[in-house]
C-alpha cells in the first residue's frame, strides 16, 4: 500500500483538468498518476468524484505533488480541529447537562475515531463533508441559515453519502415553514456546479458517459457499505436501490409519526443514510462523528474518564487494523449499526437533550 492513497487519485485528477485531458478516463489517470511515483502494479479504478468537486482539488494540482500534499494533509488537521471546536459546542448547547466531553477530550476522541485515521492516513476528502456538516450543525442551532446552507453543500461534494438524511430534513424544514436553509444549500451547490464549469466545461459531458461504468465498479469494490457487502458477497444487485428507498422511507415514517428534532435528524437520520450507502469505504463513515461523539460523551459520564480512553485507544487499535487489513474493511458497515445502536440505548438519560424545537 501507497501512502496517501486517495490523494494520488485527487492530485492527477487535478493535473489532468489542468493539461485538458479526460479525468474520467482511467488510462490517461493512471499515466498521470505513474509520474508521481504510483506503484505499477497497483491498479487505477478511475476517478470516481463527480465533477463540481475540482473546484477544490484543482488548486492543489498547480503545486508539485510534495507540496501538494503536504498542504493537503495541513489542511485536513486544521479542518479536524476547527470540527472538534464545532461538535463541542453543539454539544453543550443540545446537551447542557448530559455532555461531559472537555474541548480537549472532544479533539482526542475525534482523531482516534476510526474513519478520521483513514482520512489522514489515505489524504481523503471526506473530512471536507464533515466541516460541512459540523458547521452546518452549529449555524442551524444558531439559527444562521444562509451559512447553515452553505456550509451543507459542502457534503454535496460526495451526495451519495446523505441522500436518505436529505430527505428527511427537507421535510422537516417544510413541516416548520422555514425554506432559507434549503435555498442556500441550492445556491451553494450550484456556485460549485458553475465554478467547476467555468474550470472543466466538458466535465459533465464525460462524467455522465462515466457513471454506467462507475456504477458498476462500485459493485465490485469489497468496500464498507452494507449494499456493497451484499453485491459482492451475495451478488444481490437489487440491494442498492432497495437500501436507499428503505432508508428513505422509515426516515420519512419516523419524522412523520415522531416530528423528530433537530438532534435526532444528526444522530439517528446520519447512521441510517450511511448504512443505506450505496458504496462507501471507512473514511466515508467520518460522517458518524457526532453521533460517535454523543455515544462517547455518555461513556464518559457513565463510566468515567478510564473506561472513555480505554475504550479510544480500543478504537484507535480497530482502525489501524482495518487501515492495515484492508481484505477486513466491510467489518467497518458496523459503525453505523453499533454507533446508532449505542445512541438509542442511551435515549433515555438523552431525551431531555432531544426535547423538540
Amino acid at each position: 500500500m501507497i501512502y496517501p492513497y486517495d490523494y494520488y487519485y485527487l492530485w492527477a485528477a487535478g493535473r489532468v483538468v489542468l493539461d485538458e485531458g479526460n479525468v474520467y478516463n482511467e488510462e490517461t489517470l493512471r499515466a498521470s498518476m505513474l509520474e508521481i511515483g504510483w506503484p505499477p502494479e497497483l491498479a487505477v479504478w478511475g476517478f470516481t468524484h463527480p465533477p463540481w468537486t475540482l473546484w477544490l482539488y484543482l488548486p492543489f494540482s498547480t503545486f508539485s505533488f510534495a507540496v501538494a500534499s503536504g498542504l493537503w494533509i495541513g489542511m485536513q488537521v486544521l479542518m479536524l480541529f476547527f470540527v472538534a471546536r464545532s461538535f463541542s459546542r453543539v454539544l453543550k448547547r443540545s446537551f447542557p447537562s448530559l455532555n461531559s466531553l472537555s474541548l480537549l477530550q472532544t479533539t482526542f476522541a475525534l482523531f482516534v475515531f476510526p474513519p478520521v485515521l483513514k482520512v489522514l492516513a489515505y489524504g481523503q476528502s471526506s473530512v471536507v463533508l464533515l466541516f460541512g456538516l459540523a458547521f452546518f450543525c452549529e449555524r442551524y442551532l444558531q439559527g444562521r441559515w444562509k451559512s447553515a446552507g452553505l456550509f451543507l453543500s459542502l457534503t454535496l461534494l460526495k451526495p451519495h453519502h446523505l441522500i436518505p438524511f436529505y430527505v428527511v430534513f427537507a421535510v422537516f424544514e417544510f413541516r416548520k415553514k422555514r425554506y432559507d436553509v434549503l435555498l442556500w444549500l441550492t445556491i451553494g451547490f450550484l456556485l460549485q456546479v458553475l465554478l467547476s464549469a467555468m474550470i472543466y466545461p466538458k466535465g459533465y459531458a464525460l462524467f455522465f458517459e462515466y457513471v454506467p461504468k462507475l456504477y458498476q465498479n462500485s459493485g465490485v469494490l469489497p468496500g464498507a457499505a452494507l449494499a456493497q457487502l451484499l453485491e459482492w458477497k451475495f451478488s444481490l444487485s437489487w440491494s442498492r436501490p432497495f437500501l436507499m428507498i428503505t432508508a428513505c422511507l422509515l426516515g420519512l415514517a419516523a419524522e412523520m409519526k415522531y416530528r423528530l428534532s433537530f438532534e435526532q435528524l444528526m444522530i439517528y437520520i446520519v447512521p441510517l443514510s450511511l448504512l443505506a450507502t450505496p458504496y462507501s469505504f471507512l473514511h466515508g463513515f467520518v460522517l458518524l462523528a457526532f453521533p460517535f461523539l454523543v455515544l462517547m460523551s455518555q461513556v464518559q459520564r457513565r463510566y468515567g474518564e478510564r473506561w472513555f480512553i480505554l475504550s479510544l485507544l480500543g478504537l484507535a487499535l480497530l482502525g489501524i487494523g482495518l487501515i492495515t487489513f484492508i481484505q477486513y474493511e466491510f467489518l467497518a458497515v458496523l459503525l453505523p449499526i453499533g454507533i446508532a445502536t449505542g445512541v438509542m440505548l442511551c435515549a433515555c438519560s438523552l431525551s431531555n437533550g432531544l426535547a423538540k424545537q
